[in-house]
């Protein structure tokens, strides 16, 4: 079960991304709530798929991805439906919608197991990512284990206006989902909570590939590691860009602006932070070499991203670069959760600060986004 090991990578990677990946690897091969292991494993063979999906290619270059009819380029024998979702939310993330949701839940797909598909696949996808991110080849698969499906669905669930029930913030101390309370402050740590170990997971790895929760509401620092908050906040909020989330792009970019406001003494412009064709953000340190790894990942481009790699490991060091792939391969799966599941922006506490988040929004073209449609 053991057999992710990074100890003979190129860089060196830290001990918890190795443990925390071969965490999530022991519960892929076990059968999860809906699904058995040997369908989570190939759930993750599709993952794997669609990257070279000829339909998928033609989809995403058509007006509308309904314009384009045939079959997937699938491996395995999950149902359609199935296969169709887990291709579609790795390649046409941007085009999610809750008329397609509806659909895939009319071709016999529940809400719960839809859940489990999308957050299996995120998962993979993610720690697939970390592996192409640092140049290194995807880890071998586990074998499944035997057992059947626990059809475990929690009680207490809520409506917040996204696609699906979510658990609420506040859970009874008695409830298997104790362990949560508290924690599902902002609306993108719900969206996969009608399957609680898929929002189990989401913190374990999060706080490896980025900052754990407490940690997150702390402005002030990067909280270890060789990045600052801002520098961090720079990869999530370009990542973001790229997806069209307008719930990450716009939740990381305030982030990011409170951090310099409590921790720098200087004015610095943020307005190129989405635009594509801006290199740098003067006034944070390594912002070029930053945004060119974070450009190349997302351009998909072998050669770009290992020049990219090159970059940002002699400017800013080994370490650096790893924990810009881990927090890039996050917002990855953080995008997809937020635009699978159509959750609305949380609202920030008082009208000053959500005016504010407005306002650089509107500063940085967050609010042209797609997206957007599913979060007000």
């Amino acid at each position: 079960m053991d057999n992710i090991d990074y100890s003979h990578a190129r860089y060196p990677v830290r001990n918890d991304f190795t443990e925390g990946h071969r965490r999530y690897w022991k519960r892929l091969a076990q059968p999860g709530n809906w699904f058995t292991g040997a369908q989570r494993i190939d759930i993750a063979r599709e993952v794997r798929a669609a990257r070279d999906c000829e339909l998928c290619k033609k989809r995403k270059t058509a007006l509308s991805p309904n314009a384009v009819s045939g079959e997937h380029d699938s491996v395995t024998n999950l149902p359609d439906v199935v296969v169709d979702v887990i291709h579609r939310v790795i390649n046409d993330n941007k085009r999610l919608s809750r008329h397609w949701l509806e659909g895939v839940i009319e071709q016999g797909l529940t809400r719960e197991q839809y859940i489990e598909v999308l957050g299996t696949t995120l998962h993979v996808f993610m720690i697939d990512e970390f592996c192409r991110g640092i140049g290194e080849p995807l880890n071998e698969l586990p074998q499944p284990i035997d057992g059947e499906p626990n059809r475990y669905r929690p009680v207490d669930l809520i409506d917040v206006g996204a696609w699906v029930e979510v658990l609420p913030n506040e859970i009874d101390a008695g409830a298997p989902e104790a362990d949560l309370a508290g924690k599902l402050v902002y609306n993108v740590y719900r969206g996969l909570s009608l399957i609680p170990d898929e929002v189990r997971t989401v913190f374990d790895l999060i706080a490896i590939h980025y900052l754990a929760d407490e940690e997150i509401k702390d402005f002030r620092t990067g909280f270890g590691g060789p990045l600052s908050r801002y520098q961090k906040e720079v990869v999530a909020t370009r990542i973001s860009s790229y997806n069209d989330c307008y719930y990450c792009t716009s939740g990381h970019a305030m982030m990011l602006q409170t951090s310099l406001h409590l921790t720098s003494s200087e004015a610095v412009d943020l307005v190129g932070l989405t635009d594509p064709d801006c290199k740098e953000i003067v006034g944070i340190p390594h912002s070029s070499a930053l945004i060119r790894f974070c450009d190349a990942f997302m351009a998909d481009d072998p050669e770009a991203l290992a020049s990219a790699r090159e970059l940002l490991v002699t400017e800013f060091g080994p370490e650096a670069m790893v924990d810009t792939a881990g927090i890039a391969s996050n917002f990855q799966r953080m995008n997809r959760i937020a635009d699978a599941t159509g959750l609305p922006l949380d609202s920030l506490g008082n009208n000053k600060l959500n005016a504010l988040r407005d306002s650089l929004n509107g500063q940085l073209g967050i609010d042209q986004y797609r997206s957007v449609i599913n979060k007000k």
